[in-house]
């Protein structure tokens, strides 16, 4: 069973794209779509957002701007 959120990655068989890629938060929906778009020899790889997703390994961050060009300060986050 789930714990969060999951990211999908989903390789084609006969695909010559690069794969799909996909979050989840609820296991129900996520064997539904396995159910509906996945085929013979596709791949399909699965990480927990919550091990993947840390403070410490994010690439990048910021916030957005405010119409005047200013970083509003504070805020729930």
């Amino acid at each position: 069973m789930m714990k969060g959120p999951i990211i999908v990655e989903h390789w084609l068989y006969l695909g010559v794209s690069a794969p799909e890629r996909l979050i989840f938060e609820d296991f129900e929906q996520f064997t539904t779509w396995l159910d509906a778009h996945t085929y013979a020899g596709d791949a399909i790889d699965v990480w927990s957002w919550a091990a993947a997703c840390q403070p410490g390994k994010k690439l990048a961050d910021g916030k957005c701007p405010d119409d005047q060009g200013l970083i509003p300060q504070g805020g729930a986050y």
